[in-house]
């Protein structure tokens, strides 16, 4: 007889925030650029044979925020450009064989 219990929790969490304040005044001209890369990846797996039981849990979070303020008085030109990609990918594999419980949340 032979028991194996596994358990494998992962969690990754990954936060971006941006934020871009232009204010001018008088004849001018401003550019303002940001560019925000988020890229979280996750990956738990578990495999187990006679008599036992396996949890895997897989828990991603990622929030992107940006905020983009311009203001501006008397002749001029502004312009701002704000990107943000936020990718977040997760994978929750488990396997068992013979008399087995097995709970998988994602």
């Amino acid at each position: 007889m032979s028991t194996s219990s596994s358990n494998s929790i992962s969690r990754s969490k990954s936060t971006s925030r941006s934020n871009l304040t232009s204010r001018s005044k008088s004849t001018l001209t401003s550019k303002s650029t940001s560019r925000s890369n988020s890229t979280s990846r996750s990956k738990s797996t578990s495999s187990s044979n006679t008599t036992l039981r396996s949890k895997s849990t897989s828990r991603s979070k990622s929030t992107s925020s940006s905020n983009s303020t311009s203001s501006s008085m008397s002749t001029l030109s502004s312009k701002s450009s704000s990107s943000s990609n936020s990718t977040s990918r997760s994978k929750s594999t488990s396997r068992s064989n013979s008399t087995s419980g097995s709970n998988s949340t994602s």
